[in-house]
């Protein structure tokens, strides 16, 4: 089973009951901060380890540490091209991942764009702080190598989340637009179309079948399935200007 973390699109939990789950954005406004749903609860033994495959975040559930990977068919031609690397796919969101990670990896390289281990630093002594004042001890009973472990996802989860937020700022700051609300805070929309339809002109990435490029595109431009902040409003004039690491718990 394969549980997937896209930063800009779903969280990663561990519910009281210590299943793993990904919470998919719907688009409401988040109730806590993205630190405050990053890895938590009384369970986190029950999380075996995380995966970093090229920005995005795989973690990988104790009952099942496999991570398949997508074979095309003999002979088969290619059903999307990314920066010149043939991708055989036809599921939705393995070919959202496949075209996202590497143009914002490239994106990211272009613009220097990278979270500092100071920021990472205090994104999960802040983590720390507000799972202690819910009265959270997810260490308690673990060994040291576990809690290492731990440790080692979450500084994982928090580069990830501050490197996608940073990449998200610098993408609304060049394209502009509206943004929507996401469960790991703010999602530039707009920007990601022109980001894409840019890239797309520029022959960085193609979809073949035209059934799969209109469910790739509709996230980008079907609004009603968006919770879009008020242009103006005071949650759009602070969506990148307090960065993740500094929000208050």
């Amino acid at each position: 089973m394969r549980i997937r973390l896209v930063v800009s699109f779903c969280a990663v939990a561990t519910l009281p009951c210590g299943a793993v789950a990904v919470m998919q954005g719907t688009s409401a406004p988040p109730a806590r901060s993205a630190a405050d749903i990053v890895v938590k609860g009384a369970h986190e033994s029950e999380v075996r380890s995380a995966v970093l495959e090229n920005g995005p975040l795989f973690p990988v559930a104790m009952t099942d540490s496999s991570i398949p990977e997508i074979e095309p068919a003999d002979g088969a031609s290619p059903t999307v091209t990314v920066l010149g690397e043939a991708v055989h796919t036809t599921d939705p969101e393995a070919l959202q991942e496949a075209i996202l990670t590497p143009l914002f990896d490239r994106y990211a390289a272009e613009h220097g764009i990278e979270a500092e281990p100071a920021e990472i630093d205090t994104f999960v002594e802040h983590l720390r702080q507000g799972l202690a004042a819910e009265g959270l001890t997810a260490e308690e009973g673990l060994t040291p190598e576990e809690t290492a472990e731990i440790d080692g996802m979450r500084r994982d989860v928090a580069r990830a989340i501050i490197r996608q937020w940073k990449i998200n700022k610098a993408l609304h700051a060049q394209y502009g637009g509206r943004i929507i609300y996401q469960q790991l805070g703010p999602e530039p929309l707009d920007a990601y179309r022109e980001f894409l339809q840019q890239r797309r002109a520029e022959g960085a990435f193609r979809i073949q079948d035209p059934a799969l490029a209109e469910g790739f595109w509709r996230y980008f431009t079907d609004e009603s399935i968006h919770d879009f902040m008020t242009p103006g409003g005071a949650d759009a004039a602070r969506a990148f200007k307090v960065p993740p690491w500094e929000d208050t718990p």
